[in-house]
């Protein structure tokens, strides 16, 4: 078939089904795909039989295990299949009817999205476990972006800075609550973090809402952001004020005199 050659150009798994939506016809692509051994190795297979989920979402189709070798027209179906080998696999799917020879057959192509929903599917993982790291950690973690805008953080922050999450939306700034002083570091500290360097451990003054101020224990990373996406900068802080206080006491022991206190 002419059609059936020129199109195997174009890179797509193709395959053509009769009526009763066997296979009668496929190329090297819809072989490779499906983990045949080659294109005869597809003969006499129910596609339908291989389709585990339809996530079609414009437009929805319905259940298309159903309806391959059934319906006229299928545009863009996004479905996972199972494969010969039992692999997941993710797919484009598209089919038109056509008569050939006198008889109703359907032309389907496939084109393999494997690696695309693969990277999506890490993606929210990745986010689900990063949501996580904000949720549960021991320590106040806030993400900011590079002008100090508050964009993320957890509890534990809101606890540390004494302020609520209705505070937090009102797009506050992470410069309110450092020193005046420290303001100045704080923002070569940045620079430095842009150029690839991280803040590990910095103790620096840090003030609560309330105006009450506080010893911190502070580390950061600057995040670049990738394909167009905003920068931000990820901070772990955390109150040291009682360590300090037990550090300065304990320096005060070893220089006074037990009998006479001087």
């Amino acid at each position: 078939m002419d059609w059936f050659s020129n199109a195997s150009r174009l890179g797509d798994g193709l395959c053509i089904m009769d009526s009763q939506g066997l296979v009668i016809q496929a190329n090297e692509e819809f072989a490779r795909i499906i983990e045949a051994e080659d294109p005869k190795a597809c003969l006499r297979l129910q596609l339908r039989e291989l389709v585990v989920i339809d996530q079609t979402v414009d437009p929805p189709h319905g259940n298309l295990a159903k309806d391959i070798a059934s319906r006229a027209v299928i545009r863009d179906a996004v479905l996972k299949i199972r494969t010969i080998n039992g692999q997941g696999r993710w797919i484009l799917y598209n089919q038109v009817q056509e008569v050939m020879r006198d008889k109703v057959c359907f032309l389907a192509s496939v084109h393999d999205m494997t690696v695309f929903y693969t990277q999506q599917e890490k993606t929210r993982e990745n986010e689900i476990l990063f949501r996580s790291l904000f949720t549960y950690s021991p320590h106040a973690i806030t993400l900011i972006r590079p002008d100090g805008a508050i964009v993320l953080d957890n509890d534990k922050a809101r606890a540390l800075y004494t302020y609520n999450k209705r505070y937090y939306v009102n797009s506050r700034n992470i410069f309110e609550f450092v020193d005046t002083e420290a303001r100045q570091k704080t923002l070569d500290f940045l620079e430095e973090m842009k150029a690839g360097n991280e803040v590990i451990n910095t103790e620096t003054v840090l003030y609560r809402r309330d105006g009450s101020s506080f010893w911190a224990e502070v580390s950061a990373k600057y995040i670049h952001g990738t394909e167009g996406q905003e920068d931000y900068i990820i901070i772990f802080s955390e109150d040291i004020s009682d360590r300090k206080t037990m550090a300065e006491q304990i320096r005060n022991l070893a220089i006074t005199d037990e009998l006479t206190g001087l």
